[in-house]
Protein backbone atom coordinates (compact mmCIF):
# COMPACT_ATOMS: atom_id res chain seq x y z
CA UNK A 1 0.00 0.00 0.00
CA UNK A 2 1.05 3.40 -0.33
CA UNK A 3 1.36 3.94 3.62
CA UNK A 4 3.17 1.10 3.46
CA UNK A 5 5.62 2.49 1.01
CA UNK A 6 6.15 5.64 2.45
CA UNK A 7 7.06 4.12 6.07
CA UNK A 8 9.81 2.25 4.28
CA UNK A 9 10.87 4.76 2.34
CA UNK A 10 11.27 6.77 4.94
CA UNK A 11 13.50 4.65 6.96
CA UNK A 12 16.22 4.82 4.35
CA UNK A 13 15.88 1.11 2.73
CA UNK A 14 14.65 2.03 -1.03
CA UNK A 15 13.45 5.52 -2.57
CA UNK A 16 10.62 5.24 -5.17
CA UNK A 17 10.13 7.45 -7.94
CA UNK A 18 8.55 6.44 -11.56
CA UNK A 19 5.58 3.79 -11.33
CA UNK A 20 4.93 1.01 -13.85
CA UNK A 21 1.80 -0.74 -15.13
CA UNK A 22 1.85 -4.02 -13.77
CA UNK A 23 -0.40 -7.48 -15.84
CA UNK A 24 -1.38 -7.92 -12.71
CA UNK A 25 -3.98 -5.27 -12.18
CA UNK A 26 -1.57 -3.46 -9.54
CA UNK A 27 0.95 -0.52 -10.51
CA UNK A 28 4.36 -1.46 -9.27
CA UNK A 29 7.18 1.20 -7.97
CA UNK A 30 10.07 1.04 -9.87
CA UNK A 31 12.93 0.69 -7.81
CA UNK A 32 16.15 3.16 -7.54
CA UNK A 33 17.89 1.92 -4.85
CA UNK A 34 18.75 -1.21 -3.53
CA UNK A 35 16.79 -2.08 -0.56
CA UNK A 36 18.96 -2.61 1.85
CA UNK A 37 19.06 -6.32 2.49
CA UNK A 38 22.47 -6.22 3.08
CA UNK A 39 22.89 -2.94 4.69
CA UNK A 40 23.55 -1.54 1.72
CA UNK A 41 21.88 1.50 -0.25
CA UNK A 42 22.96 1.39 -4.19
CA UNK A 43 21.75 2.48 -6.94
CA UNK A 44 19.59 -0.03 -8.65
CA UNK A 45 21.17 0.56 -13.08
CA UNK A 46 18.04 1.17 -14.86
CA UNK A 47 19.21 -1.71 -17.08
CA UNK A 48 18.13 -4.12 -14.05
CA UNK A 49 15.19 -2.18 -12.90
CA UNK A 50 12.64 -3.94 -14.81
CA UNK A 51 13.93 -7.37 -13.70
CA UNK A 52 13.72 -6.25 -9.99
CA UNK A 53 10.00 -5.35 -10.61
CA UNK A 54 9.30 -8.40 -12.26
CA UNK A 55 10.38 -10.13 -9.46
CA UNK A 56 9.07 -8.17 -6.85
CA UNK A 57 5.63 -8.97 -8.75
CA UNK A 58 6.41 -12.90 -8.72
CA UNK A 59 6.82 -12.89 -4.94
CA UNK A 60 3.86 -10.56 -4.16
CA UNK A 61 1.93 -12.51 -6.44
CA UNK A 62 3.01 -16.31 -6.48
CA UNK A 63 5.04 -17.07 -3.87
CA UNK A 64 2.92 -14.83 -1.12
CA UNK A 65 -0.10 -17.11 -1.29
CA UNK A 66 1.95 -20.18 -0.75
CA UNK A 67 3.75 -18.76 2.67
CA UNK A 68 0.54 -18.02 3.45
CA UNK A 69 -0.26 -21.80 3.32
CA UNK A 70 2.43 -22.50 5.59
CA UNK A 71 2.25 -19.46 8.11
CA UNK A 72 2.27 -22.31 10.98
CA UNK A 73 5.23 -23.80 9.55
CA UNK A 74 7.16 -20.62 8.97
CA UNK A 75 7.71 -19.18 12.22
CA UNK A 76 10.33 -21.77 13.22
CA UNK A 77 12.82 -23.12 10.95
CA UNK A 78 12.81 -26.53 13.03
CA UNK A 79 9.37 -27.01 12.11
CA UNK A 80 10.24 -27.37 8.22
CA UNK A 81 12.11 -31.05 9.46
CA UNK A 82 11.23 -34.52 10.68
CA UNK A 83 13.06 -36.21 13.49
CA UNK A 84 15.76 -37.59 11.23
CA UNK A 85 17.20 -33.45 10.05
CA UNK A 86 15.01 -33.93 6.38
CA UNK A 87 12.86 -31.54 5.33
CA UNK A 88 8.93 -32.66 5.77
CA UNK A 89 7.19 -33.37 2.70
CA UNK A 90 4.76 -30.21 3.26
CA UNK A 91 7.46 -28.06 2.67
CA UNK A 92 9.39 -29.98 0.05
CA UNK A 93 6.42 -29.90 -2.07
CA UNK A 94 6.22 -26.16 -2.06
CA UNK A 95 10.00 -25.51 -2.18
CA UNK A 96 9.68 -27.23 -5.62
CA UNK A 97 6.61 -25.59 -6.35
CA UNK A 98 7.99 -22.15 -5.68
CA UNK A 99 11.04 -23.55 -8.35
CA UNK A 100 8.55 -24.41 -11.32
CA UNK A 101 6.16 -21.10 -10.59
CA UNK A 102 9.73 -19.31 -10.89
CA UNK A 103 11.30 -21.10 -13.55
CA UNK A 104 7.38 -20.67 -15.98
CA UNK A 105 7.86 -16.66 -15.15
CA UNK A 106 11.16 -16.81 -16.36
CA UNK A 107 13.26 -15.34 -13.11
CA UNK A 108 14.27 -18.54 -11.60
CA UNK A 109 17.97 -18.73 -13.83
CA UNK A 110 18.64 -15.51 -14.33
CA UNK A 111 22.26 -15.60 -14.29
CA UNK A 112 22.64 -18.52 -17.13
CA UNK A 113 23.51 -16.69 -20.31
CA UNK A 114 20.56 -15.52 -22.40
CA UNK A 115 21.78 -17.86 -25.73
CA UNK A 116 21.03 -21.05 -23.61
CA UNK A 117 17.82 -19.76 -22.68
CA UNK A 118 18.33 -17.86 -19.48
CA UNK A 119 18.17 -13.78 -17.70
CA UNK A 120 21.79 -13.22 -18.89
CA UNK A 121 22.34 -11.31 -15.65
CA UNK A 122 26.00 -10.36 -14.83
CA UNK A 123 26.83 -11.30 -11.05
CA UNK A 124 26.79 -7.21 -10.18
CA UNK A 125 23.52 -7.19 -11.71
CA UNK A 126 22.24 -10.36 -9.88
CA UNK A 127 23.48 -9.12 -6.46
CA UNK A 128 20.48 -6.55 -7.08
CA UNK A 129 17.97 -8.98 -7.47
CA UNK A 130 19.49 -10.69 -4.49
CA UNK A 131 18.98 -8.03 -2.56
CA UNK A 132 14.85 -8.06 -3.64
CA UNK A 133 14.66 -11.69 -2.95
CA UNK A 134 16.12 -11.13 0.69
CA UNK A 135 14.90 -7.94 1.57
CA UNK A 136 12.18 -9.04 4.07
CA UNK A 137 14.05 -12.98 4.86
CA UNK A 138 15.25 -15.86 3.59
CA UNK A 139 11.54 -17.33 4.66
CA UNK A 140 10.84 -19.17 1.15
CA UNK A 141 12.36 -16.45 -0.99
CA UNK A 142 15.14 -18.38 -1.48
CA UNK A 143 13.75 -21.39 -3.63
CA UNK A 144 13.03 -18.20 -6.13
CA UNK A 145 16.71 -17.94 -7.25
CA UNK A 146 18.44 -21.13 -8.40
CA UNK A 147 21.05 -21.97 -6.04
CA UNK A 148 23.40 -25.09 -5.27
CA UNK A 149 20.71 -27.10 -6.65
CA UNK A 150 19.98 -25.52 -9.97
CA UNK A 151 21.67 -24.84 -13.66
CA UNK A 152 25.21 -25.02 -13.10
CA UNK A 153 28.34 -23.41 -15.14
CA UNK A 154 29.15 -27.06 -15.57
CA UNK A 155 26.29 -27.86 -17.72
CA UNK A 156 26.51 -24.66 -19.81
CA UNK A 157 29.31 -27.09 -21.77
CA UNK A 158 26.66 -29.48 -22.92
CA UNK A 159 26.66 -29.95 -26.70
CA UNK A 160 23.94 -32.49 -27.43
CA UNK A 161 21.15 -30.50 -27.13
CA UNK A 162 18.93 -33.44 -25.92
CA UNK A 163 20.89 -33.61 -22.75
CA UNK A 164 21.41 -30.12 -22.39
CA UNK A 165 17.69 -29.91 -22.62
CA UNK A 166 17.31 -33.30 -19.79
CA UNK A 167 19.78 -31.52 -17.53
CA UNK A 168 20.52 -28.12 -17.82
CA UNK A 169 16.61 -27.29 -19.50
CA UNK A 170 15.08 -28.82 -16.53
CA UNK A 171 16.84 -27.00 -14.21
CA UNK A 172 16.21 -24.05 -15.76
CA UNK A 173 12.46 -24.13 -15.81
CA UNK A 174 12.84 -25.68 -12.07
CA UNK A 175 11.40 -29.02 -12.93
CA UNK A 176 14.03 -30.77 -11.17
CA UNK A 177 17.00 -29.97 -8.95
CA UNK A 178 20.48 -31.71 -8.40
CA UNK A 179 23.17 -31.57 -6.14
CA UNK A 180 27.12 -30.60 -6.60
CA UNK A 181 28.90 -34.43 -5.02
CA UNK A 182 32.54 -33.07 -4.62
CA UNK A 183 33.38 -33.11 -1.01
CA UNK A 184 34.81 -36.02 0.57
CA UNK A 185 35.31 -37.47 4.63
CA UNK A 186 38.57 -38.34 3.81
CA UNK A 187 39.62 -35.24 1.09
CA UNK A 188 37.33 -32.31 2.46
CA UNK A 189 36.71 -30.28 -0.87
CA UNK A 190 40.58 -30.66 -2.18
CA UNK A 191 39.92 -32.01 -5.58
CA UNK A 192 43.39 -33.03 -6.14
CA UNK A 193 42.94 -35.79 -3.07
CA UNK A 194 39.42 -36.86 -3.88
CA UNK A 195 39.39 -40.64 -3.54
CA UNK A 196 35.81 -41.41 -6.03
CA UNK A 197 37.26 -42.71 -8.58
CA UNK A 198 35.55 -43.58 -11.98
CA UNK A 199 36.71 -46.76 -14.35
CA UNK A 200 35.81 -47.54 -18.01
CA UNK A 201 33.03 -50.02 -18.36
CA UNK A 202 32.56 -50.84 -21.96
CA UNK A 203 30.14 -47.90 -23.40
CA UNK A 204 30.22 -46.59 -19.75
CA UNK A 205 31.78 -45.79 -16.10
CA UNK A 206 31.75 -47.14 -12.57
CA UNK A 207 32.25 -45.07 -10.25
CA UNK A 208 33.33 -45.98 -6.16
CA UNK A 209 33.44 -43.87 -3.62
CA UNK A 210 31.86 -41.79 -0.66
CA UNK A 211 30.87 -38.01 -0.29
CA UNK A 212 30.34 -35.80 2.30
CA UNK A 213 27.95 -33.05 3.77
CA UNK A 214 26.21 -32.50 -0.07
CA UNK A 215 24.22 -29.67 0.07
CA UNK A 216 20.16 -30.37 -1.05
CA UNK A 217 21.62 -34.07 -1.84
CA UNK A 218 17.70 -35.96 -0.12
CA UNK A 219 16.18 -33.56 -2.60
CA UNK A 220 18.25 -34.26 -5.78
CA UNK A 221 16.81 -36.14 -8.83
CA UNK A 222 20.28 -36.28 -9.75
CA UNK A 223 24.16 -35.37 -8.58
CA UNK A 224 26.99 -34.23 -10.48
CA UNK A 225 29.76 -36.32 -9.21
CA UNK A 226 33.23 -35.53 -9.11
CA UNK A 227 35.48 -37.80 -9.71
CA UNK A 228 38.87 -39.47 -10.72
CA UNK A 229 39.49 -41.39 -13.94
CA UNK A 230 43.35 -41.48 -13.78
CA UNK A 231 45.05 -41.80 -10.00
CA UNK A 232 47.96 -40.22 -9.46
CA UNK A 233 47.03 -37.85 -12.18
CA UNK A 234 45.71 -34.96 -10.12
CA UNK A 235 43.70 -31.78 -11.66
CA UNK A 236 43.99 -33.86 -15.22
CA UNK A 237 42.06 -36.56 -14.86
CA UNK A 238 38.91 -35.16 -13.03
CA UNK A 239 35.77 -35.71 -14.30
CA UNK A 240 32.17 -34.87 -13.43
CA UNK A 241 29.62 -37.27 -14.18
CA UNK A 242 26.11 -37.35 -14.12
CA UNK A 243 24.54 -39.73 -11.63
CA UNK A 244 20.91 -40.40 -11.27
CA UNK A 245 19.83 -40.66 -8.09
CA UNK A 246 17.30 -43.46 -8.64
CA UNK A 247 20.87 -45.62 -10.57
CA UNK A 248 21.74 -48.88 -8.18
CA UNK A 249 24.57 -48.16 -5.57
CA UNK A 250 23.52 -44.29 -5.07
CA UNK A 251 22.62 -43.34 -1.44
CA UNK A 252 21.73 -41.11 0.70
CA UNK A 253 23.14 -41.30 4.12
CA UNK A 254 22.68 -39.62 7.55
CA UNK A 255 22.21 -36.07 7.91
CA UNK A 256 25.03 -33.87 9.61
CA UNK A 257 23.40 -30.29 10.28
CA UNK A 258 26.24 -28.05 9.63
CA UNK A 259 27.69 -25.96 12.74
CA UNK A 260 25.46 -22.91 10.98
CA UNK A 261 22.37 -24.30 11.70
CA UNK A 262 21.20 -23.98 7.87
CA UNK A 263 17.97 -25.50 8.17
CA UNK A 264 17.11 -25.29 4.43
CA UNK A 265 20.09 -27.22 3.15
CA UNK A 266 20.71 -29.94 4.79
CA UNK A 267 24.15 -32.13 4.24
CA UNK A 268 23.78 -35.80 4.27
CA UNK A 269 26.59 -38.59 4.01
CA UNK A 270 26.88 -40.04 0.88
CA UNK A 271 28.14 -43.66 1.26
CA UNK A 272 29.44 -45.29 -1.73
CA UNK A 273 28.87 -48.65 -3.97
CA UNK A 274 29.81 -49.09 -7.07
CA UNK A 275 27.60 -47.33 -9.70
CA UNK A 276 27.62 -47.65 -13.41
CA UNK A 277 27.06 -44.25 -15.77
CA UNK A 278 26.46 -43.88 -19.36
CA UNK A 279 29.59 -42.80 -21.11
CA UNK A 280 26.95 -39.29 -22.47
CA UNK A 281 26.77 -38.72 -18.66
CA UNK A 282 30.18 -38.01 -18.38
CA UNK A 283 31.43 -33.88 -18.54
CA UNK A 284 34.18 -32.93 -20.75
CA UNK A 285 36.95 -34.43 -22.66
CA UNK A 286 38.68 -37.48 -22.15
Amino acid sequence: SPALLSAVSRRGCIAFRPWKASPFGFAMPVPERTPGALGLDLPVPVAVRGRVVEVREFIETRLRPIEERLAGRLVDERDHLDRDGRVIPEMQEAKDEIRRLAGAAGVHALAVPAELGGGGLSLSDLMYIQEEVYRDGLRLTKEVLAWTEGPSPLLYHITDQGLRDRYLGRLMRGEVSACFAATEPNAGSDLNAIETTATRDGDGWIIRGHKAFITGAPFAQFAQVVAQTAPGSGRQGLAVFLVHAGTPGYRVGRMAPPLARDRHSPRPRCPGRPVPVPHPCRGGDE
